[in-house]
């Protein structure tokens, strides 16, 4: 999105005078009107995800699911003999040159997916056997608009799974936004330009005249409305010869084992989509935090 160039713009019965003598930003946010590339929400659970085929045929058989995810595939995980076997026959194998390790592809998930007209995969909705305990099923908006169309369409897609996700104990729900940030080719990416020397979640160094391509990630603990969140921020700078761009990635998670999955309409305290409300106000206070006041106005944080 480009600064406007009316001097003043109308945000309901709010006005913000823009400066027209402010020199134009080296960079403009991904999505236009906003810098939002992907957002996901993810509810993890303390057991395996079976049967797999149910979700897909459930989505095949129900207009309602059907018309939100039309199309499907089976997550494949590709496993050797020698992830099966105990560690020291495995050591004997790899060293053993003539030795060739048998593989088996096992399924680990499915995916549900909207395509647009483009045949690009825009909403997913999967669940995963990652492996080492680790189960989840998650939302994916590649083309994210506004809070409230992500958790309306995250809520019905919930809601149509309602009987199949209440057997699962969940154990954390984390909200995921990628932001991204497309700069101008012929200059280095300069935080001083988009981030807050104000800020305590950016350590001073990072701001160092030259430092055009350190990779930072932090973790902090913080609450909102009422629940603890671990946050992990993550900034990234990338340089092509088609595109230099700036990714940050904050993602807020919340882990107790309070959550239920038995009223998925529910917005009440512990409920899935409270604690994703809250998650999402939570993850605005880090971008606000960390942004200066010329980004925050170009993306209409509010």
């Amino acid at each position: 999105m480009t600064l406007p160039v009316a001097p003043i713009i109308n945000q309901g019965n709010k006005m913000t005078f823009q400066n027209p003598n402010a020199a134009p930003l080296p960079f403009k946010p991904n999505s236009g009107a906003h810098s939002v590339k992907e957002a996901s929400a993810a509810i993890f659970v303390s057991s395996e995800i079976t049967p797999i085929r149910e979700f897909i045929s459930l989505s095949q058989d129900v207009k309602e699911i059907n018309e939100l995810y039309p199309q499907y595939q089976l997550i494949i995980k590709t496993e050797s003999t020698f992830d099966s076997v105990s560690e020291e026959e495995s050591s004997k194998q790899k060293q053993d040159e003539s030795s060739t390790p048998l593989t088996t592809d096992l399924e680990a998930g499915f995916a549900l997916a909207f395509v647009n007209e483009n045949s690009v995969a825009t909403k997913i909705f999967q669940g995963v056997n990652e492996g080492e305990g680790r189960v989840f099923f998650s939302y994916h908006d590649m083309e994210y608009v506004r809070w409230i169309n992500f958790k309306e369409r995250l809520s019905k897609t919930l809601c149509l799974f309602q009987e199949q996700l209440s057997k699962y104990t969940p154990e954390a729900i984390g909200l995921t936004y990628i932001d991204e940030y497309l700069w101008e080719k012929e200059s280095k990416i300069d935080y001083n330009k988009i981030f807050s020397k104000e800020t305590d979640q950016l350590p001073k160094s990072f701001f160092q005249e030259g430092n055009t391509d350190s990779e930072i990630t932090t973790t902090s603990n913080f609450k909102k409305n009422g629940y603890s969140f671990f946050v992990r921020l993550h900034i990234n700078p990338t340089y092509s010869e088609d595109s230099n761009v700036l990714r940050i990635t904050h993602n807020a998670v919340y882990i107790d084992d309070n959550i239920s999955l038995e009223n998925l309409e529910s917005q009440d305290k512990n409920s899935v989509l409270d604690i994703l409300q809250a998650s999402h106000e939570l993850n605005k206070d880090i971008l606000k935090s960390i942004l200066n006041k010329e980004t925050i106005d170009l993306i209409k944080l509010t």
